[in-house]
């Protein structure tokens, strides 16, 4: 974990959003936030 708090902090915010960048994350988030909201109706 220090390893990673170590490299987390020597990089920018925009560094860190393109690295964990996932066409497949974003495929994820889409389909839980769909079912949250049909689930809220």
């Amino acid at each position: 974990m220090a390893d990673l708090e170590a490299y987390s902090l020597d990089k920018t915010q925009k560094q860190l959003r393109d690295a964990t960048h996932s066409d497949h994350l974003e495929e994820i988030k889409d389909t839980i936030n769909h079912y949250i909201i049909q689930t809220l109706k």
